[in-house]
């Protein structure tokens, strides 16, 4: 018999069992996210624009789904936050009870635009939200109906923080988003790479003449890392999609400018319907698809250094500051961690697929860097 499962709003003396929903499923960066925007959210329960719709199994909150409203241009609006969901309850279809019952909550507020964001790796999460309606809300759909606004939307989410976030809107009756095309996330993409570089190359002392050489290594460096993912995949007769990531390209801008770098200005995703990645957590395609990533990187980082030694001037320059770019983009995706939000480094991927391919592409970088410097 199937255990009774209520859903409801949540009751403040039921914060700590929604607190303890994070600790027992979300590590550790994750948790300190949802948690302050689960207390944020809360603090506007008390001005009825906001709430959380929790999900009670035997006097424990086993999912949790936090939303809140604002109004921009004399429109209310609803932003979808924190869905948690225990480990044992997956594939039950609770997350999506809890969402049904955030988005009646809305539409009872006369609240025509709904938004959420999600991490595309999480493929549960993902496709519960496909399936409820939602579609990408990309910038330019976002700067087209927010305006300026779009600062204070993405403030209340923290989404300049969610590196690997993608927002979704709730398609209503008459309202249509177009989807942005490949050409503009290029495009967009290739910019949030080369930028930080070029700010970074001058914080290490070179001269801004060596930008227009810069552009052609920079664009053999970004194709080169993304179009392999691409390729890789088509030969399992996979198809994917490269997103930039503005909130990641504003952060690595403001970053570089500071002297840092953060590399992080879009990725290449699986664009299957229905696709999940944890289906591929054991499966070569997955593994192998993030595997050539780094090793190309790696691989442009030698011929770069090659070129660098037969090189003068502002070349010479130029393949210089091209090998650093190529050698930090190979460690720092095989790096097994993930970004705020739950975005996964390529490392992430290769590591949960076969440690010992981990381990052969660490070796691989850790040899080429020792030749190079």
């Amino acid at each position: 018999m199937e255990e009774f499962v209520q859903i409801r709003e949540l009751d403040y003396s039921e914060m700590p069992l929604v607190k303890q929903l994070f600790k027992e499923n979300l590590w550790i960066l994750d948790r300190l996210i949802f948690t302050g925007a689960f207390n944020s959210i809360m603090k506007d329960k008390e001005k009825n624009t906001g709430t959380s719709f929790v999900a009670i199994r035997n006097d424990q909150v086993v999912g949790s789904i936090s939303v809140r409203l604002f109004d921009i241009k004399g429109e209310k609006h609803g932003l979808i936050d924190s869905v948690v969901t225990a480990r044992q309850m997956h594939g039950k279809g609770i997350a999506g009870k809890i969402l049904n019952a955030v988005i009646s909550w809305l539409e009872s507020a006369n609240c025509r635009h709904i938004y959420a964001t999600v991490d595309r790796y999480n493929s549960r999460s993902w496709n519960m939200f496909i399936h409820n309606g939602f579609t990408l809300f990309e910038f330019p759909a976002q700067m087209k109906l927010f305006g300026a606004d779009f600062f204070k939307v993405w403030a209340r989410e923290g989404y300049f923080f969610g590196i690997g976030l993608i927002f979704l809107k709730k398609q209503q009756p008459g309202q249509t988003v177009e989807e942005s095309g490949q050409f503009y996330h290029h495009c967009l993409g290739f910019a949030g790479f080369l930028l930080p570089w070029f700010f970074l190359a001058l914080w290490g002392g070179s001269n801004v003449a060596v930008f227009p050489y810069l552009v052609p290594l920079s664009l053999v460096s970004f194709t080169g890392h993304e179009y392999i993912h691409a390729l890789i995949a088509s030969l399992f007769g996979i198809k994917t999609y490269f997103k930039a990531n503005e909130p990641g390209i504003l952060f690595s801008l403001a970053l570089s400018l500071l002297g840092g770098i953060y590399p992080f200005y879009g990725s290449t995703y699986i664009r299957q319907i229905d696709w999940s990645y944890d289906s591929l957590k054991n499966s070569p395609a997955n593994g192998l698809i993030y595997f050539f990533g780094p090793i190309t990187s790696i691989a442009i980082a030698l011929l770069f250094n090659y070129l660098a030694g037969i090189s003068v001037g502002y070349w010479h320059a130029a393949f210089s500051i091209g090998v650093f770019i190529n050698v930090a983009l190979a460690v720092a995706n095989l790096l097994p961690l993930n970004a705020s939000g739950g975005f996964p480094f390529d490392g992430t991927k290769i590591y949960r697929w076969n440690k010992g391919f981990w381990a052969l592409a660490v070796a691989i970088v850790a040899i080429s860097v020792y030749f190079i410097f």
